[in-house]
């Protein structure tokens, strides 16, 4: 990944994903995302954070102000790629069981929404004193 044009910390609370959105659209907007790609893409992060408050981190026995995400964002040839890393519970591939979409019920539409947003959604092994570390690629062509 090239030089990340957001690389910030956030408090996992859902009261700081407006702050979320505004920085990652404007870093989106630096590097001259398409309007349109830029709203999937700030919409797939937003759910994907909320997922990481949600789930990673719930009955965690971490103290509140160690309950935290990474965001980060770069351009990485004709893609943005945003790299989401949190301390939670540790989350795997076959822990990504999105519901079918004609089971009317709330919640569980999230994965579906963040793959139906972006071009690629997939787990990597995160860097030591991280649990999970989620890539989102958004392609700019």
């Amino acid at each position: 990944m090239n030089a990340p044009l957001l690389d910030r910390s956030y408090l996992a609370d859902p009261a700081i994903l407006g702050q979320v959105r505004a920085d990652l659209q404007r870093a989106c907007e630096r590097a001259e995302c398409p309007a349109a790609h830029a709203h999937d893409l700030v919409l797939a992060v937003n759910e994907a954070c909320m997922n990481v408050i949600q789930h990673a981190y719930r009955d965690t026995r971490l103290p509140e102000e160690d309950r935290v995400f990474v965001l980060r964002l770069a351009r990485d040839d004709a893609s943005l790629v945003v790299h989401l890393l949190d301390r939670g519970r540790k989350i795997s591939e076959s822990d990504l069981k999105p519901r079918p979409l004609d089971e009317i019920r709330p919640g569980g539409l999230g994965v579906s929404l963040i793959r139906e947003l972006t071009d690629c959604m997939k787990y990597l092994p995160a860097p030591e004193s991280f649990a999970n570390l989620l890539e989102l690629r958004k392609d700019l062509g």
